[in-house]
């Protein structure tokens, strides 16, 4: 399956942030109702992981999973710092957003070059508290026994060359996929 394919039932699988945005903010004006039209701020691009629904987390998994995978092949980090299995731990995934978002911030309009120095502090301190995380953690054989090491990190490289076209992003969201339509299951149990 590709990622402009349709997943079973026919549902678009690929969400698309900037329509939940759309939507998002078409619903925020709808709740002003008669009051006078304020103007919307704009987008910050901070996640709250709590507050998603199970596309909406789908869909900012897709997109993060292309930061890590593109930061982790750059910076060269191995599977002591962030394994395959990263998404399926919550506490990286939040660290993750909080060094993409900072990234984000770094590269805003009018932000001088010595921002990119405090971007490296704050890439250098994730690293670090990452590492810890998975210290002593046993994911490899817990999530793939089947792979070792050096194949761990054959994931971030393949996702960097191919991004939403690499087959490990592809088998990462229909994954993701698969764990929504659990969990919009689990939130209307009427649906079938």
């Amino acid at each position: 399956m590709t990622p402009d394919e349709s997943g079973p039932d026919g549902e678009d699988w690929e969400w698309q942030v900037d329509e939940l945005l759309v939507a998002a903010d078409a619903g925020a004006q709808g709740a002003v109702g008669g009051a006078a039209r304020e103007e919307v701020p704009p987008v910050t691009g901070l996640v709250d992981w709590w507050s998603l629904t199970p596309a909406q987390r789908a869909s900012e998994l897709a997109a993060l999973r292309l930061f890590v995978g593109r930061l982790v092949a750059a910076y060269r980090w191995d599977s002591s710092t962030v394994p395959a299995c990263w998404e399926q731990h919550e506490a990286a995934v939040r660290m993750l957003d909080a060094l993409r978002q900072s990234y984000r911030s770094a590269l805003s309009p009018g932000m001088g070059g010595s921002v990119m120095v405090a971007w490296h502090r704050d890439l250098a301190f994730i690293r670090g508290e990452l590492r810890e995380f998975f210290s002593g953690r046993a994911c490899r054989t817990r999530h793939d026994p089947d792979s070792d090491a050096a194949a761990l990190q054959s994931w971030a490289q393949d996702i960097e060359q191919h991004g939403r076209a690499s087959r490990t992003w592809t088998k990462a969201q229909e994954r993701a996929y698969q764990a929504y339509q659990r969990q919009a299951r689990d939130w209307d149990p009427g649906r079938s």
